[in-house]
């Protein structure tokens, strides 16, 4: 943003500020006004500061308003003012921060969490199958579930109107690249990859929480740089069983990881039934818990604010008193 005029401006990115458009006003968080494109952008210095400038941020945005209200004011010229400062802004508010103005009216909103569907990959693909763990985890935290189907027309309205991201387990074949070496799955094709795909990638750009479980973690993986192999019986030969129902086994969490800081302890028992593996991390992953014979049980994107992934099945202990149960509120706590 280019300032015209003398004076430094003043810190409004690092709290909130005021803006009025006509005779309302309206609070902007700074979150959002880091997001939004200002053009016209112009500064003049002022001999007084204005006494009747209110000393405390106020929002009286009338009870009607709501999205074709804000669409009318977005092209008016706007002015911001604090001490001695006064800003004439022409703004193009982008539609996001619209939805998050008219959202913040809301009392007690829950926080809107997207479930990626599962389906019977092992007998043809037909039905969507996804286990209800994964709901009850979300509604005992506190958010609001919804189950994705694997329809292109829905990516956007999942990326720009949901506020969180379960990424679920599941078996179907990743693109050759995302493996080793020579190493190519063995699972059946699914249509969910790309829309899976497009919906994350999404979230990862905004930087909206994603918790990844099993399947929902290798894609973490895979889309900042890690690489798999599809047999990890057969790439870490002295691994332990990973692949069996009602197994369980210990994982010890990095300390100071933001797995460690949500779920409050250093090492827990997990189940585990995957064949696939991380075999190579990238530098844009932390590997935040490991089993004891060396395999990647959960990583974190280090450049996104809340985004985890688990290789083993938490929506199994849903209904239990199991230490992990705190990664679903972790989830819907950063969604609100």
């Amino acid at each position: 943003m280019e300032v015209d005029g003398s004076g430094d401006v003043p810190a409004y990115l690092h709290r909130g500020c005021e803006l009025r458009i006509r005779s309302e006003f309206i609070r902007l968080k700074p979150s959002a006004l880091r997001n939004t494109s200002c053009s016209g952008v112009s500064a003049r210095r002022q001999t007084r500061s204005d006494s009747s400038h209110p000393d405390r941020l106020r929002s009286a945005l009338p009870k009607s308003a709501g999205p074709t209200h804000f669409r009318s004011v977005v092209t008016h010229k706007f002015w911001y003012e604090t001490g001695n400062y006064r800003f004439f802004l022409i703004l193009s508010v982008q539609k996001f921060i619209l939805e998050k103005l008219r959202r913040d009216r809301e009392p007690m909103r829950k926080p809107r969490i997207a479930i990626i569907l599962d389906e019977n990959t092992t007998t043809g693909g037909t039905r969507y199958e996804t286990a209800k763990g994964y709901f009850r985890g979300v509604g005992k935290a506190g958010g609001l579930p919804f189950g994705i189907p694997y329809l292109p027309e829905v990516v956007d309205i999942v990326v720009n109107e949901f506020d969180g991201l379960a990424s679920v387990g599941g078996r179907f074949a990743y693109p050759d690249d995302w493996y080793i070496s020579g190493e190519i799955s063995k699972a059946p094709q699914s249509e969910r990859l790309e829309v899976e795909r497009a919906i994350v990638e999404g979230f990862l750009e905004r930087d909206k929480p994603i918790l990844g479980i099993c399947a929902g973690m290798q894609m973490l993986a895979c889309l900042n740089g890690c690489r798999l192999t599809p047999d990890l019986r057969a790439f870490y030969p002295t691994a332990n069983e990973h692949d069996k129902r009602d197994h369980l086994h210990a994982v010890e969490i990095v300390p100071e990881s933001r797995l460690a800081k949500i779920i409050g302890k250093t090492r827990i028992e997990v189940n585990t039934f995957h064949r696939e593996a991380i075999a190579q991390l990238s530098p844009a992953v932390l590997a935040s818990a490991y089993a004891d014979d060396g395999i990647v049980e959960a990583i974190e994107v280090i450049s996104n604010s809340f985004a985890i992934g688990l290789q083993w099945h938490q929506e199994l202990f849903v209904d239990a008193d199991h230490p992990g149960n705190a990664l679903f509120h972790g989830l819907v706590d950063a969604a609100s």
